[in-house]
């Protein structure tokens, strides 16, 4: 049985499964089993979906058959039927009010979303689409999370939240856009904002009680037809400190929320009328000790047979112009839509 024939037997049984490629990497992973609410001090070890907001999504895990499982009740359902779809105008009337709002307090930045509605994907297309994402995009973090006969996940993430191995971890800040083909230059909207997302990575990891963070100089680094500017922190953990609060000090980052965080999280319940549910969460393979890599969940769709959602975000700060803003927010969805063209 090959992936995409597993992929579809595995979503005809609605078991709940995660499957993934690691970036450059040349194998497919697999975690079947228990799906349970995370609980990051008692789950050693498997495969984590994240919500971008925990009060309002549970943050879940599939655990290896074998290991402790318990009952789940997923709020809200399927997460690809009922969310709101913003227009062209409503998306431009929302950045105006962020600039506005930018300009007239605290913020710096905040991170905008909206949701690009397609149809529904039958298991063996679900299957498809993840190998074809996997070839398409070496670079990407690939995965489809299942977790049973609701809340299906697809994406290919360009960025790392923390990549942890022993007491050494990694992590980035990865902002502003254009397209490869483009033939645009980067602004300064976009540098002063990915050194926004720089600045608080660093200052929070030092104020966590992290040992030697040391951060690179950005470059522009390539994500299928997308650049983005992007700066590798490294960072060390004291010994005997749990990894996982680490983990809190980064999420959410300047690059899915906005600087400062409290302020921005305010503005985009105020803003958008949907959930973002795992949108701009983090996920992918956990362990306490072990190596672990968790990926802030961009690039993605929740997907059923009946319709998908591609969702997509745009940092927003005092020289954001509402129109380029849109057109990245197209650019950035054309990392998936494409598998719906070729249905």
């Amino acid at each position: 049985m090959d992936t995409i024939e597993r992929i579809s037997f595995l979503l005809d049984q609605e078991k709940p499964f995660a499957v993934w490629r690691m970036p450059h990497g040349d194998q497919i992973n697999w975690m079947e089993g228990g799906l349970k609410v995370f609980q990051p001090e008692l789950d050693i070890n498997g495969f984590v979906l994240h919500p971008f907001d925990a009060s309002l999504d549970s943050p879940l895990i599939i655990t290896a058959e074998g290991q402790a499982s318990e009952p789940l009740s997923i709020p809200g359902g399927d997460a690809a039927t009922s969310q709101y779809v913003v227009d062209y105008e409503q998306y431009i009337s929302q950045v105006n009010r962020a600039v506005e709002a930018i300009n007239t307090g605290k913020l710096k930045k905040i991170v905008l979303s909206r949701i690009i509605e397609k149809t529904g994907l039958s298991n063996q297309q679900a299957g498809q689409a993840f190998f074809g994402l996997c070839q398409s995009l070496p670079d990407a973090f690939v995965y489809l999370f299942s977790a049973g006969a609701h809340t299906r996940w697809m994406g290919a993430s360009p960025e790392t939240l923390v990549s942890f191995d022993g007491n050494r971890a990694f992590t980035m800040s990865l902002a502003g856009t254009l397209p490869v083909d483009g033939n645009l230059e980067w602004s300064d909207k976009e540098r002063v904002e990915q050194q926004i997302v720089t600045d608080y990575i660093v200052e929070n990891l030092k104020g966590a009680g992290a040992l030697q963070v040391v951060a690179g100089q950005p470059f522009v680094s390539r994500a299928g037809k997308l650049l983005h500017l992007k700066t590798e922190i490294r960072f060390l953990i004291p010994e005997g400190r749990n990894r996982y609060g680490f983990v809190l000090a980064l999420h959410p980052t300047p690059a899915v929320c906005g600087s400062p965080k409290d302020e921005a999280i305010q503005l985009i319940r105020s803003l958008e009328q949907h959930r973002r549910a795992y949108y701009t969460g983090f996920l992918g393979p956990w362990s306490t000790k072990g190596a672990a890599h968790l990926f802030v969940n961009l690039r993605c769709m929740a997907f059923s047979i009946h319709r998908s959602h591609i969702y997509v975000g745009g940092g927003i700060t005092a020289k954001s112009v509402a129109e380029r803003e849109w057109a990245e927010t197209s650019w950035k969805a054309g990392t998936l839509s494409w598998l719906f063209d070729t249905k």
